[in-house]
C-alpha cells in the first residue's frame, strides 16, 4: 500500500511558550507554519518542536485566551531555539452582546455552522496528515513522578479520500518497559467524525453538536463573545434536551463570519454508558488551513477509572490521559493508486527499530520532565526486579492461560489431559510462515503432531500457497462451537463436552486468493485417513457421579476431498507487522459459502457426497434503539454423509466463538445430513429503560438484551450408518426465546454479572427453561 511520506527536514524549531505578564508556561499553544498544513501543539510546560525544512519561515503562535504572535524562523543544517512571550487577550469585546442562556442567537449560530460544515465536506476530497499521540495512565494513590504506571507513544501516517477511504499506519512506536508493544495500540478513528451526524464509541452512537438532527437533541446557549486569532469567536453552551439518548454536554467555539469550529470542550450525559469511568473529558483544538478547512490539531482526552476489584499488578483508581498533535495536513493534494485496500490500520515492520534521531523528529509534543522521570523509574524497576517477583505473575496466570490454549494444555473424555508444544515461526523476507505443534494425550497413550507451512506469492492479491500434515484427535465440527472450539474448562469441572472426537492422520494442500476487497476464495485438497476412538475417562473435579456422554463412533477410513469456499467479511482489517486481524465494527456482514466434495470416482476416497453450506453474519443498528444481531446458517448434502460430516447443532459450553448458540438444549446435540439455523439477538443496552419515561425506571442501570432463535436438522436420502441409533436430530423446528439482564454488579468494576433467562417453545425433551450466568470484563 502506498503511504505518505513525510517531507525531509533539515533542522528543528522547538523552544518554551509563556505568559508575557506571569512568565508560566501555556500549554496547548497551536503553533503553526504560516500557510501550511504543518503544526504542532506545547506541552503542559510549554515546550513545542515543530519539524521544518531549511530555509525562511514565518511560525504563527496562537491560543484562545492570547493574542497571536509571529516569528521569523531560519533553518540552516542545525537545529534553532525560538522561545515566545504571548499576550492575553481581553475576554469582553466592546459593542458585544454577552447572552444569558440566549436561544435564538446560538440557534442561529448553529445553523449557519452546520452549512458550513456541510460545505467543506462537500469540497474535501481527500487529505492526508502526520501525527503524534501519547497514552499516560497514573496511579492517582501515588506522588509526582511515582503515579506515572505506564507510557504509551505512537507516531502516525494517514490518509482519508472521500466518500469513506481511509488508511493509516504507525510509522514508529515506543512505551514503558512494564508494557509489551502490542498490547495497547493507539489508532486514530475518523478525524472528521466531529463533522458526521453521529460519533461512534463502541457500540453506542452519539449526536455530534454538527449534526444536521442537532437542534432536535440540544438546547445551545450563547454564552459570550472572545476574541483569538485577531477574530471574534462565540462561545455556546451545549445542553442536552434528555439524559436518556447518548449526547455530548459542554461547550463550542465557532468562529465569526466562517463559522468554523475553533474548539470543543466536552464531557458526556447519562446517556452513554462508561462502566468504571467517571470525570470523563475530551477537548479538541481546530485550526483553519487554506482559508477554507476547519481541521482537528489536537485531540485531548482524560478519565479516572475506579476498580472495585483489585487486578494482580494493576492500581485500583488511576487517571488516563490522551493527547494528539495532527500536523503535516496536506489537503487536495490526490491519493496515489492504490493507496487504498481492505487493510485501514497498519503496524509498520520497522516501528519498533526506530532510532531516536528519527523518533524526535516525529514527537512533535515533547515529554514533560515529570513524563521522563516516569519512563526512567519504570525501565529502571523493570530491569531491577527479581527473577522471582518476574516469574510469579505468569506463574500463576499460566495455567487459566494454558486452558485457553488447545496447543498447551487440554482435556477431554478421549485423550484424558493433553500436554503439548505449539508455536508459528514467520520469515518475512521469504514471505513464509511454518507452524508446528506437538504433545502427548495421557489417556489416550499416544503422540500427537501437526506441521505445516504457507507461502504468500502475491501480497496485492493474498495469493497464498500452503501444506500441512498432522497426526492428531479431532472432533466433528459443530454450529455453535466450530471446528476450533475448546471445552477444557467445562469438561474438566463438570464433564460437560458437546464434542464427538476422532483420531485422524491427514495430508492437505491448499491455496487462497483475494477476488476484490474484502472477499476470500479458497481450494483445497484434503487426504485423511479417520478412525474412531473409545472414551477413556470419565474425570472431573466437581461432578464425579455424573454419566459422562458416550464418543459416537464415526465411519473409519479413507476420506478425499476437494472444498472450496467464499468468503465477504465488510470489516477492516489490520495489519499488524504481516499478519491480518479483523476489527470490531459497530455495523457488519459476514457471509461464507463453501463446498465439499468426496467420490471414489475421481479421488478414490472410500465416501461419496456433496456437502455444502452457507453461514451468515450481520450485525446492525436498529432506530436508535440498539443493535440486533442475526446469524443463520443452512447446510445439506445429496447423498449420506459419514458422521464425521454430519451437521450438529451442539449444546452450549464456554466456547470462545459463536456462530450459532441455543441455551436450552442441555448436553444433547442435534445431528442431520440437513440442517437450517436463525439466531437473532437485539441489545438495547439501557435504552428501554431509560425510554420508558416513568420515573422509577428511567435511573435503572441495568442492560437488556433479548434473543430468541429456532433450528430444523434431519436425515434425508441417507442410508443409517454406524452410530446412528440413538442420536437426536429436530424434524419439527427447535425453538427457544429469552433476555438476558446486564450490567447486574457495576460497583464491582471490571467483573460485571449478567443473567440470561431461556425458555424452549417447542416440545423437545430438553431443557424447558435454562438460567445462564456470566461475567462481562
Amino acid at each position: 500500500m502506498a503511504v505518505a511520506q513525510q517531507t525531509p527536514h533539515q533542522g528543528t524549531v522547538s523552544g518554551q511558550v509563556t505568559d508575557s505578564t506571569t512568565g508560566l508556561p501555556i500549554s496547548a499553544v497551536t503553533v503553526q507554519l504560516e500557510g501550511t498544513g504543518i503544526s504542532t501543539l506545547t506541552n503542559d510546560e510549554g515546550r513545542y518542536r515543530l519539524l521544518l525544512s531549511a530555509g525562511s519561515h514565518v511560525v504563527k503562535f496562537s491560543h484562545v485566551a492570547y493574542y497571536s504572535q509571529r516569528a521569523t524562523v531560519v533553518i540552516a543544517q542545525q537545529d534553532i531555539t525560538q522561545d515566545i512571550r504571548l499576550q492575553p487577550s481581553l475576554i469582553e469585546i466592546r459593542g458585544i452582546r454577552v447572552y444569558e442562556k440566549a436561544y435564538d442567537p446560538a440557534q442561529q449560530i448553529i445553523i449557519e455552522a452546520i452549512a458550513r460544515k456541510k460545505q467543506m465536506l462537500a469540497k474535501l476530497r481527500d487529505y492526508s496528515f502526520d501525527a503524534y499521540a501519547k497514552l499516560v495512565v497514573r496511579d492517582r494513590k501515588k506522588p509526582d513522578s511515582t503515579n506515572i504506571f505506564l507510557i504509551v507513544e505512537s507516531q502516525v501516517t494517514g490518509l482519508w479520500e472521500r466518500p469513506d477511504k481511509y488508511k493509516q499506519t504507525v510509522v514508529a512506536r515506543r512505551q514503558s518497559a512494564n508494557v509489551p508493544a502490542d498490547a495497547i495500540l493507539i489508532l486514530f478513528g475518523d478525524l472528521l467524525s466531529f463533522y458526521q451526524n453521529r460519533d461512534e464509541m463502541g457500540s453506542q452512537r452519539i449526536v455530534t453538536p454538527l449534526a444536521d438532527d442537532a437542534l432536535d437533541h440540544y438546547n445551545f446557549y450563547l454564552l459570550d463573545t472572545i476574541q483569538a486569532d485577531n477574530k471574534r469567536v462565540f462561545v455556546l453552551e451545549i445542553e442536552p434536551k434528555n439524559q436518556v439518548d447518548p449526547l455530548y454536554v459542554g461547550r463550542i467555539q465557532i468562529a465569526d463570519s466562517s463559522f468554523g469550529v475553533v474548539s470543543a470542550d466536552l464531557g458526556w450525559n447519562d446517556g452513554v454508558r462508561l462502566t468504571g469511568v467517571s470525570d470523563a473529558h475530551l477537548h479538541m483544538d481546530f485550526a483553519q488551513f487554506t482559508n477554507e478547512y476547519w481541521m482537528p490539531v489536537e485531540i485531548d482526552m482524560a478519565a479516572r477509572f475506579k476498580l472495585a476489584v483489585p487486578l494482580p499488578g494493576f492500581p485500583k483508581d488511576i487517571l488516563i490521559s490522551y493527547v494528539a498533535s495532527l500536523h503535516s495536513y496536506r489537503l487536495q493534494e490526490g491519493m496515489p493508486p492504490g493507496s487504498f485496500g481492505e487493510v485501514a490500520y497498519e503496524i509498520s515492520p520497522q516501528a519498533d527499530k526506530v532510532d531516536s534521531a528519527a523518533w524526535n523528529r516525529g514527537q512533535t509534543i515533547p515529554l514533560t520532565t515529570q513524563e521522563l522521570r516516569g519512563y526512567a523509574r519504570i525501565d529502571s524497576i523493570q530491569r531491577a526486579r527479581p527473577f522471582v517477583k518476574k516469574a510469579l505473575p505468569l506463574a500463576l496466570a499460566l495455567p487459566l492461560f494454558a486452558t485457553t490454549q488447545h496447543d498447551l494444555f487440554h482435556f477431554n473424555r478421549t485423550e484424558g489431559a493433553y500436554a503439548g508444544l505449539g508455536g508459528r515461526f514467520n520469515n518475512r523476507k521469504a514471505a513464509t510462515e511454518i507452524r508446528a505443534k506437538a504433545g502427548y494425550a495421557f489417556d489416550a497413550r499416544y503422540w500427537q503432531f501437526a506441521f505445516g507451512a504457507t507461502r504468500t506469492l502475491s501480497e496485492r492479491q493474498k495469493l497464498t500457497l500452503g501444506a500441512e500434515y498432522h497426526n492428531e484427535m479431532r472432533h466433528r465440527p459443530t454450529l455453535s462451537s466450530g471446528i476450533g472450539g475448546n471445552a477444557t474448562l467445562s469438561a474438566l469441572f463438570f464433564k460437560s463436552d458437546p464434542f464427538d472426537y476422532f483420531r485422524e492422520e491427514e495430508f492437505s494442500i491448499y491455496s487462497g486468493i483475494k477476488l476484490v476487497d474484502r472477499t476470500r476464495f479458497s481450494l483445497a485438497y484434503h487426504d485423511t485417513h479417520q478412525q474412531s476412538t473409545p472414551t477413556r475417562t470419565d474425570f472431573s473435579l466437581f461432578e464425579k457421579d455424573k454419566v459422562v456422554r458416550d464418543n459416537q463412533p464415526i465411519l473409519d477410513g479413507q476420506l478425499r476431498s476437494v472444498t472450496t469456499a467464499l468468503t465477504y467479511d465488510s470489516r477492516p482489517l489490520l495489519r499488524r507487522k504481516g499478519k491480518d486481524e479483523r476489527l470490531f465494527e459497530t455495523q457488519y456482514t459476514n457471509v461464507t459459502a463453501e463446498i465439499e466434495r468426496s467420490s471414489p470416482t475421481f479421488l478414490n476416497s472410500d465416501f461419496d457426497f456433496v456437502r455444502y453450506a452457507v453461514s451468515v453474519d450481520r450485525r446492525q443498528q436498529v432506530l436508535g434503539l440498539g443493535t440486533s444481531t442475526l446469524r443463520a446458517y443452512w447446510g445439506g448434502s445429496d447423498k449420506a454423509l459419514p458422521p464425521q460430516r454430519y451437521f450438529t447443532v451442539d449444546h452450549n459450553v464456554w466456547s470462545f466463538y459463536s456462530i450459532i448458540g441455543f441455551q436450552t438444549l442441555g448436553e444433547h446435540n442435534f445431528y442431520g445430513n440437513q440442517v437450517l439455523a436463525v439466531t437473532l439477538q437485539h441489545d438495547f443496552g439501557r435504552l428501554l429503560f431509560a425510554k420508558s419515561r416513568l420515573p422509577f425506571m428511567e435511573r435503572i442501570p441495568f442492560t437488556l438484551n433479548v434473543h430468541g432463535g429456532a433450528f430444523w436438522t434431519d436425515f434425508r436420502d441417507h442410508a443409517p450408518q454406524t452410530g446412528d441409533r440413538g442420536l437426536w436430530s429436530a424434524r419439527t423446528a427447535y425453538s427457544e426465546l429469552g433476555f438476558t439482564v446486564g450490567n447486574l454488579t457495576p460497583f464491582l468494576v471490571p467483573f460485571n454479572l449478567a443473567l440470561s433467562f431461556t425458555w424452549q417453545l417447542s416440545a423437545y425433551d430438553t431443557n424447558r427453561f435454562s438460567l445462564g450466568w456470566g461475567i462481562a470484563f
